[in-house]
């Protein structure tokens, strides 16, 4: 949630994709239209046609879509994107799959609510070409029921009868599909397709393995499908009820769901399944081998391989360590300060400031401000504004005492880094919303809170 005010930003940016101009939001929509799209593109020095063709730029370096306009071609920015679709739009926009968007022109920019692969130009051609485009585009949203068709649409282009039963669209659908498949299942997954892509192991492991993924991939999947069991009663099912199974073989399985299950229609209830043992199949994990690993994770050798684990791991730890000691840090130092007053303007503005950021999200949600503040930060909206306010004018404060400026080179060298790091891709947007004095207030909140951080003395217990 990109926003202005920086007190609770991390210290270090260096991970920051500076090139980054959208921001994601949260949708549980079934279908895409023109009031909730998939996304939204930046229209403020063009209208877009209803039907616009082009490509994707990477979103994770430039994060915009290349229009393809009879006078030429034409950037505009992603500004957001439905949460679910992000590994998607990333995905078409690595592989420069040329596509044909359907959108409409709103004051929130170019809202997208369909997307169809195109053939022209040459480019990169998705597994199946459209129809497994519209069979993704279907599985992200999860759908079970039709909704009605928009009165200005294009007439529907009926797309292949999609299954992924090959390597090459099972591992399409993995990387378009990203963090909205559940994690377990995920990282299942990847261990199969390393499996079914390795030469280490029989091609009847691989054919397994590639079956079991096309089964589970092909499954109409949501979250909350995955609802983890009580694993003493998964431990008695395998135990009493499937072991000794063979192939071919049909069991009658009945089971009482708790009362505090998420299926509410059947908590309390008892739930009688139907299952037949299609193949019993024993597992056996491939040897850890230089070849085994090159062709799994392109790793040259185990050692690489077992380094690149290693720092990856490492690195994420450095981050939440590095995370937790500014968050301490803050604590501390908050702990040991007393704000005995607000400034009417100031504490308006930050009112305002972080009510325009604060009340999409909430509205998302369907929750008020104060809800959703007190569910993500433990305190009402007028609280939450009050501690923002009281964590700027400590570092007002600061930077006051310690005699800290902004000079004009400083100001001139950092604003375009800080109007990204504040949700702008374009620094005229940035200056136009703010004036030259409340961003070089800011950039000194910036430079105090780094002067903190640099300047703590820890010490480990």
């Amino acid at each position: 949630m990109p926003v202005f005010d920086f007190s609770a930003a991390p210290a270090d940016k260096k991970e920051t994709k500076s090139q980054c101009t959208y921001t994601t939001f949260r949708s549980n929509e079934t279908k895409a239209t023109p009031e909730k799209p998939v996304l939204i593109l930046d229209n403020s020095k063009r209208e877009w046609k209803h039907h616009s063709c082009g490509y994707f730029s990477n979103p994770a370096k430039q994060t915009a879509f290349e229009f393809k306009e009879e006078d030429g071609a034409f950037p505009a920015d992603i500004l957001k994107i439905d949460s679910r679709f992000t590994s998607l739009i990333k995905w078409l926009g690595e592989n420069h799959i040329n596509i044909r968007l359907s959108g409409q022109n709103t004051e929130e920019g170019y809202a997208v609510y369909k997307i169809r692969e195109i053939a022209f130009g040459g480019g990169t051609k998705l597994s199946a070409e459209d129809g497994f485009l519209q069979f993704m585009i279907e599985r992200l949203f999860a759908s079970s029921a039709p909704a009605e068709e928009n009165e200005n649409d294009e007439e529907e282009e009926d797309g292949d009868d999609m299954k992924l039963t090959s390597i090459q669209s099972i591992t399409d659908f993995m990387n378009c599909a990203g963090k909205t498949m559940p994690d377990n299942i995920r990282l299942w997954a990847r261990r199969n397709l390393a499996v079914a892509n390795s030469h280490e192991v029989s091609p009847e492991e691989r054919r397994h393995a590639q079956r079991a993924l096309s089964i589970m991939m092909n499954i109409q999947w949501k979250s909350n499908y995955f609802e983890a069991i009580d694993p003493d009663e998964a431990r008695r099912i395998l135990d009493e009820e499937l072991y000794g199974m063979v192939a071919g073989q049909t069991k009658v399985i009945t089971i009482t769901l708790p009362e505090n299950s998420k299926y509410s229609d059947y908590a309390g209830k008892r739930v009688v399944f139907e299952l037949t043992m299609s193949y019993v199949q024993q597992a056996n994990v491939p040897m850890l081998t230089d070849a085994f690993v090159k062709s799994a994770f392109n790793c040259e050798t185990v050692d690489s391989y077992k380094a690149h684990v290693k720092n990856d791991v490492s690195g994420t730890i450095e981050t939440k360590i590095t995370e937790a000691k500014n968050e301490a840090i803050l604590t501390q130092l908050l702990d040991k300060c007393k704000v005995t007053g607000y400034p009417e303007e100031f504490l308006a503005q930050q009112s305002s400031k972080l009510e325009e950021s604060i009340s999409f999200y909430s509205t998302l949600q369907g929750k008020t401000n104060d809800e959703y503040c007190q569910n993500l930060y433990g305190m009402t909206f007028d609280e939450f504004v009050k501690a923002s306010a009281g964590q700027q004018l400590v570092y007002q404060a600061i930077a006051e005492k310690e005699g800290l400026a902004i000079t004009d080179y400083e100001y001139k060298d950092d604003l375009e880094q800080f109007a990204k790091d504040s949700g702008y891709s374009k620094v005229d947007t940035f200056t136009d919303k703010y004036d030259k004095e409340t961003i070089v207030k800011s950039m000194l909140v910036k430079k105090a809170q780094n002067l903190v951080m640099d300047s703590a003395v820890i010490t480990e217990k």
